[in-house]
């Protein structure tokens, strides 16, 4: 058996592309040998219009768009507040400086901040505001709150709110969140980085000969019109017009389209 050249060979989508050409070129030809009247006006815009739908035969389906969706926003989202069931004001002298995770606001930009200190330093760092999560190295993490000693002075400062100490769980659901955030965006960013299908080349064909033969039309039209002054104005919009409407849809069944969005990740 000889091997097929699947370079050569007609796609599905192409199929319907040169059924809907000839059904258009039939439509016309029975528009043709009616009377003139409104019936052979209809048939023949019908056959304009299947003339149009053969450039782009995807319109005629009902596409479900297979778009990653972000987790709804919860409350907690909307207002950039985590609730923690164990978060409790701090004990600074039974505070375990050794292992120990807490959360506060910033006064001055509204931030929550969720961190796990490790003998007094910062080790795993997390920052949330209204729509927003994101985690933090210890050098981008303000040097206020880098280490116990100088969060504690900040807050004597007043500068930031009541800092709550957590448990290990409720900061491992902030870990999760943040998580189950990136892997959306990591997903939405494969989705939108499929390759693109092969062109559709009866449709190309058609809508390249369409092109050509309305931009002709409409240059004569506009060399020939101001020559003609008894045409009148309704046929003078007509030649102008019709042909610049199928150009510009002719451009934008050509004009490439994202096939799904993909947010971004705001930091």
């Amino acid at each position: 058996m000889l091997p097929v050249d699947h370079h050569y060979t007609m796609r599905r989508i192409e199929i319907v592309s040169l059924t809907l050409v000839v059904a258009a070129v039939v439509v016309l030809i029975i528009a043709f040998q009616m009377d003139y009247g409104s019936h052979r006006v209809w048939m023949t815009l019908l056959s304009f219009a299947l003339l149009m739908l053969s450039l782009d035969p995807k319109r005629l389906k009902k596409r479900k768009n297979k778009m990653i969706e972000e987790p709804d926003e919860t409350e907690e989202d909307e207002t950039g507040f985590i609730e923690l069931a164990s978060a409790e004001p701090i004990d600074k002298a039974a505070l375990n400086r050794s292992d120990a995770y807490l959360t506060f606001q910033d006064k001055l930009s509204d931030v929550y901040y969720h961190i796990h200190y490790v003998d007094g330093e910062a080790y795993e760092i997390y920052v949330s505001e209204p729509c927003w999560l994101e985690r933090f190295d210890y050098d981008e993490l303000d040097e206020n709150y880098q280490t116990l000693d100088d969060l504690f002075e900040t807050a004597d400062n007043e500068e930031v709110d009541d800092i709550y100490s957590i448990s290990a769980e409720d900061f491992c659901s902030v870990r999760k969140r943040y998580q189950d955030k990136k892997v959306v965006l990591y997903q939405a960013g494969c989705q939108a980085q499929k390759p693109s299908e092969p062109v559709n080349r009866v449709g190309r064909a058609m809508g390249y000969i369409i092109g050509t033969v309305m931009l002709v039309l409409y240059c004569a039209a506009m060399l020939m019109l101001p020559f003609r002054p008894e045409i009148e104005l309704k046929t003078k919009i007509f030649l102008l017009f019709y042909p610049s409407i199928i150009l510009l849809f002719v451009v934008y069944s050509f004009s490439p389209r994202p096939s799904c969005h993909c947010p971004e990740d705001g930091k």
